[in-house]
């Protein structure tokens, strides 16, 4: 029943459990959620057995009602004030004080089962002082720091990615990343969507933003910071379309032409990407140590996932590597001249491999996107593309596909730990060979 109890000693002197159940158990549930170790249950009995607490005008703490067996009752002060600035910090503490007086009573129902030690008594005290004591305020907990220490720990195109919607973020709440993380509500995941879309975002992008900001809430609700996430709710209820544009693929005479006209830094680049189905980035910082001849593979870090991956290679990759690395020693990288490079940007690789594309005269199929962005069918993210669905052309299952491109699934991710090399090389080696440059084969 709701709290009709006036908490002034004039018109009430005695406030039964009964009275007061809906406000203690919001509060108590409000403890279960912040506090899951705090000792509830050593007092949850005693609980049910406290009478009532008193105000007495002589006091200013709540006295509590408790029952000392052979009909006989006594008060004590639970040295918990009733006098408070606001009602609902009145009511917070009666609650603390029914919690106080519950622990006397299960003392005092132990001394009646002469059940009651010293240890016993330590227990109860230990717990009555923790549910009661409010808790520091966690400065870990703030949202500004929780989401600086997840960003901690990421790297690479995924800290840039996951910085870039964090700063969307404090844009849309402004001083309220101040506040704790429990005190973000739904209406804030709104607004902060509501901003994105006036913005000429495409649902895609929209959808990832709200998943990012997914992941640290997830990430609070694990560390018992908060019960819920307020994103999931809008995740659920904002209808985003999750239909994504759809990317070309190369030719393997299209190819041909992107390695005719490109230095050996970006044949490099081109081959990796064909036989490898590296992203553009990580292509760039591949070392001349990371092939393993004798195990026919190749070891990088993939930035994305933060983590390095082992492939097989294919022959032809194979051949074309060793050449290469004639030149070279084992801590340069493959392709220096790009290896310095951010992927984004005017001189940035992606509009490099653009110019690469146009030098071969090949077009790049660029379209207005779902949102305010134009949008390139051929990239050199194609080049992945292209390397999957040649291998699905020659029949590899698709469980050998994803492992060899480096699917982002983190399922598939732990299925590809399980795969032969060996079995996967010879998927590998279903691919086309493709032709070096002439200038260079000359």
């Amino acid at each position: 029943m709701p709290l009709r109890v006036r908490f002034d000693p004039v018109d009430s002197t005695r406030i039964s459990r009964d009275v007061l159940s809906d406000s203690l158990s919001q509060y108590l549930t409000s403890l279960r959620v912040r506090r899951p170790n705090s000792g509830f249950e050593e007092v949850h009995s005693g609980l049910q057995n406290v009478k009532s607490l008193r105000i007495v005008r002589k006091s200013p703490y709540y006295m509590a009602v408790i029952d000392i067996g052979k009909n006989r009752r006594t008060t004590r002060s639970t040295k918990v004030p009733w006098r408070a600035r606001t009602t609902e910090e009145r009511r917070q503490n009666a609650s603390k004080a029914y919690i106080v007086a519950a622990g006397m009573q299960r003392i005092s129902d132990k001394k009646k089962a002469d059940e009651l030690t010293p240890e016993t008594i330590d227990r109860i005290v230990q717990s009555i002082s923790t549910l009661v004591t409010e808790p520091e305020v966690n400065a870990a907990a703030v949202v500004e720091t929780f989401f600086a220490e997840w960003l901690a720990t990421t790297k690479g195109r995924t800290l840039e990615c996951y910085q870039h919607v964090t700063n969307l973020f404090f844009d849309s709440i402004g001083d309220r990343k101040k506040l704790q993380m429990r005190q973000i509500r739904v209406a804030d995941i709104r607004a902060f969507l509501k901003l994105r879309k006036n913005e000429g975002v495409a649902d895609t992008t929209l959808r990832q933003n709200l998943k990012i900001l997914n992941t640290v809430f997830l990430r609070a609700r694990k560390l018992q910071v908060i019960q819920t996430s307020p994103v999931e709710p809008v995740l659920a209820t904002a209808g985003l379309s999750d239909e994504q544009m759809d990317r070309f693929v190369f030719t393997c005479e299209e190819v041909a032409r992107l390695i005719e006209v490109a230095d050996a830094d970006w044949e490099f680049m081109v081959q990796t990407g064909f036989y490898v189905g590296t992203r553009i980035g990580d292509a760039a910082i591949i070392q001349a140590k990371s092939y393993d001849f004798e195990k026919n593979t190749i070891y990088y870090l993939d930035r994305k996932k933060n983590k390095f991956l082992k492939k097989p290679m294919h022959r032809a990759y194979a051949s074309f590597i060793r050449t290469r690395l004639k030149e070279l020693n084992p801590d340069d990288f493959m392709s220096p001249e790009l290896c310095n490079l951010k992927t984004g940007g005017s001189g940035g690789l992606s509009r490099r491999f653009m110019r690469l594309m146009n030098k071969a005269g090949i077009d790049s199929k660029t379209a207005a996107g779902k949102g305010k962005r134009k949008f390139s069918e051929l990239s050199y993210h194609s080049l992945r593309h292209t390397m999957n669905s040649n291998l699905a052309n020659a029949g590899v299952p698709q469980e050998m596909r994803m492992a060899l491109v480096g699917h982002d699934d983190n399922t598939v991710n732990d299925t590809y730990t399980h795969l032969d090399i060996n079995a996967l090389s010879k998927a590998l080696d279903s691919l086309p060979a493709l032709p070096t440059s002439s200038r260079r084969s000359t």
